[in-house]
């Protein structure tokens, strides 16, 4: 599974921190007038980039804020959560079982979540959508535009911008609903991968990973570069890219040092984009999981479950760590023993095993 179906999978799937969860250290760069690109150290599994303030979510669920909190944005609860999103002066979370949690600024009704069981969440300036467990869309929020008020049909992804909302049909095709003063609804054709979306511009990913754009472009944030992406994310003025081998690109208003990326050599598995800052998780993009290997019937596994060698009879090989041949031995007919070749070892195996099996 390569980087791109990872983060297409998790998207799906609504994991954040669960199976397939990448964990990293945060990196920020750009405005940090209130301490929002002050990440705090250790490993998280999710972060999100506000206004003025930032989010994280650790590998045991907890949530950490760093920022401007003058709204209370950074009062995250004291709970276990499954996944964060932030708006410019709120955050919003969904708990391990399913219910949506919400602090911050209250104006337009952001933090009157709707009731009951949700699997992703997903925020804009004003407004936050979520999808329900039969695939359903519920919207919340400023909906002055009818930004909250999704179209018919089935939906991998959404994307939330000011007064706008995008979202990827099952089918790769695009739609957008609410303000479109700008062009921001004016969605291409053709089948996409990714969605998101800034203040009034939105973007996607080709299948073959190449950017489109679409809506203002006042200061370069539409102006995509070339080549193959694997994530692209909007904010105000700048957007930020993510390539396969782990680099970032960024364009657009670079005032405030948002778009000054880290060196080429720097490597990171996802990107955020906020007001005037940028944050990535920094890792090797390679290695973005652990893995559980044998060299007989099962083969590699790439997991989380450092346990694996108890339920599934393989050996863990341990976090960030990817299967390989070298690793784990081709499954061969008749290796009896695992060791990668059949040989009289096999056949002392199977004679001293004859018999019954019991059980």
């Amino acid at each position: 599974m390569n980087r791109l179906n990872l983060l297409l999978l998790s998207s799906l799937l609504g994991f954040s921190n669960h199976a397939f969860a990448q964990t990293g250290e945060v990196v920020c760069w750009g405005n940090n007038d209130f301490g929002q690109c002050n990440a705090p150290g250790g490993l998280f599994t999710q972060f999100a980039a506000g206004g003025g303030h930032s989010v994280g979510l650790r590998q045991d669920g907890t949530i950490e804020c760093w920022g401007n909190n003058d709204f209370g944005q950074c009062n995250a609860p004291d709970d276990t959560f499954i996944q964060i999103a932030v708006g410019e002066v709120h955050s919003i979370a969904l708990r391990e079982d399913g219910t949506i949690a919400c602090w911050g600024y209250l104006d337009a009704g952001i933090c009157d979540v709707p009731t009951g069981i949700f699997t992703k969440i997903v925020s804009g300036r004003h407004h936050a959508m979520a999808f329900r467990g039969d695939g359903t869309i519920e919207g919340w929020g400023s909906n002055s535009y009818g930004q909250c008020d999704a179209p018919d049909g089935v939906f991998s992804q959404i994307a939330c911008g000011k007064y706008h909302t995008v979202g990827l049909r099952n089918d790769g095709t695009i739609a957008c609903w609410g303000r479109n003063d700008n062009g921001q609804c004016d969605a291409p054709n053709g089948l996409f991968q990714h969605v998101t979306a800034g203040i009034y511009y939105s973007m996607a990913l080709r299948e073959d990973g190449t950017i489109a754009c679409w809506g203002l472009n006042d200061a370069g944030q539409c102006d995509a570069p070339g080549g193959v992406f694997i994530q692209v994310e909007g904010s105000l003025y700048h957007s930020i890219g993510l390539r396969e081998d782990g680099t970032v690109l960024c364009w657009g208003e670079g005032y405030y040092g948002q778009c000054d990326t880290t060196p080429e050599t720097e490597q990171f598995l996802e990107i955020r984009a906020g007001g005037a800052h940028s944050i990535g998780l920094r890792g090797d993009p390679t290695v973005a999981f652990g893995a559980c290997c044998t060299g007989n019937t099962v083969g590699c596994v790439e997991t989380l479950e450092e346990d694996c060698d108890t339920t599934l009879g393989l050996t863990w090989l341990g976090a960030y760590t990817s299967c390989s041949d070298s690793q784990c031995p081709t499954t061969c007919e008749g290796d009896a023993t695992g060791n990668g070749i059949v040989d009289y070892t096999d056949l002392i195996s199977v004679l001293s095993n004859w018999g019954p099996c019991s059980g």
